[in-house]
């Protein structure tokens, strides 16, 4: 579980890093300039994550220093924090923008479209003419125009023949009809030119599609809630707040849960040399876990020899210990009780350095903690219970 842990949130925190970092990067146009910033914001971002670890370990040692190692970690958490938002609300940009060139493309196409369909429409009516029609009264007037010349005598009085005013009349005639022809054609034309560019838009538009949402999670959100719709922005910004800050705070949890979830490491003992106290101690890497059960260890067989037996460390000091939350027992009079409980089995007592190291042993099976205050060592949380000879007299 806590390889688990650790891993999940080392690689979110990597991820969380390059993100921010990446953000740095981008925000100066300067090349050694996007470095330093990548840097800077990389660090703030390790620091933010990883910090409170840090500070859990230093609680060991110092609290002082792990409460300043904290101080700092969360001041790097809040200003990463809004790193992280912009980071988030950065990478959004793009698909924003192309969002509003689609829509405002698609509004212009609209309006195109809506003011060529008001020009169409505000054409006056006019008969679909086309060029051949516009040719043919066009020969029709020149042919009215010839056949007047011939029967006026090309406008001499003495020659005019008796037709002569319906000639005029009929060449009158076919240039109305020609000027009629030639405006319908120039109708026509503009009509067709104008639903040309008409159907241009409509084509636009097809490719274009619809409109579409700006701020896709933001109104969203307002929808749910029931909130106007200019309301979004705010809305799409407090979600990726919340997305950035769940985020982080996930990463560090696992950082230290990792800590917290750390074995503790064994008593190590320390051999002593017969210049110093004659007092054993044994000095402590870290304390072991809770108190568990004080059970002796199984019975070693022994050689037959004429000396009486060594006492079993772990068998006497299991008997002579019971847990109580609060008390201790210093090794020196562990020992002292040791060689009492030694004579009274009629069995030889080990010396002091064999006791120390036995107990250190037998600290690390039984869970219980040991702790060095000064030149002298205690065991948590345990006490000597009443010797056999005094239960025995009460």
């Amino acid at each position: 579980m806590r390889i688990a842990v650790g891993l999940f949130g080392f690689m979110c925190g990597l991820i969380v890093i390059g993100l921010v970092g990446r953000y740095g990067f981008k925000s100066t146009d300067i090349e050694a300039d996007a470095w330093i910033m990548a840097f800077l914001f990389g660090a703030v971002a390790a620091g933010g994550l990883f910090g409170h670890g840090v500070a859990v370990r230093l609680w060991r040692h110092s609290k002082v220093a792990a409460l300043c190692m904290g101080f700092v970690s969360i001041a790097a958490l809040m200003l990463n924090l809004s790193n992280s938002l912009g980071a988030i609300a950065g990478r959004s940009d793009q698909a924003t923008m192309e969002r509003v060139s689609t829509n405002r493309a698609i509004r212009a196409a609209e309006a195109e479209l809506q003011r060529l369909t008001e020009l169409r429409d505000a054409l006056p009516p006019f008969v679909q003419t086309d060029a051949a029609a516009v040719e043919a009264a066009q020969l029709a007037a020149e042919a009215a125009a010839n056949m007047r010349k011939a029967e006026c005598a090309d406008g001499k009085p003495s020659q005019r023949g008796r037709n002569c005013r319906d000639r005029e009349a009929d060449e009158r005639a076919a240039n109305d009809r020609l000027a009629q022809t030639t405006a319908a054609k120039a109708a026509t034309d503009r009509a067709l030119s104008l639903e040309a560019r008409a159907q241009e838009q409509r084509n636009k538009l097809t490719a274009l599609g619809p409109i579409v949402t700006v701020d896709v999670q933001g109104t969203a959100i307002a929808k749910l809630f029931r909130l106007p719709d200019n309301e979004a922005s705010f809305l799409a910004t407090a979600q990726q707040f919340g997305l950035a800050a769940v985020v982080e705070l996930i990463i560090l949890m696992c950082v230290v849960s990792w800590e917290v979830l750390a074995p503790e490491a064994t008593p190590r003992v320390v051999r002593r040399t017969k210049d110093s106290e004659e007092q054993p101690q044994a000095a402590v890497v870290a304390e072991p876990s809770a108190p568990t059960r004080l059970t002796p260890p199984r019975p070693q067989l022994v050689s037959t020899s004429t000396e009486p037996p060594a006492g079993p460390v772990h068998a006497i000091m299991a008997a002579v210990l019971e847990p109580m939350k609060g008390a201790r027992v210093e090794l020196g009079l562990g020992y002292v009780r040791y060689t009492a409980e030694c004579k009274a089995q009629n069995k030889k007592p080990v010396d002091p350095d064999v006791y120390a190291e036995a107990v250190a042993k037998f600290c690390a099976v039984t869970g219980i903690k040991a702790k060095i205050e000064g030149d002298k060592l205690y065991l948590m949380n345990v006490q000597l219970n009443e010797p056999a000879s005094q239960i025995a007299e009460g």
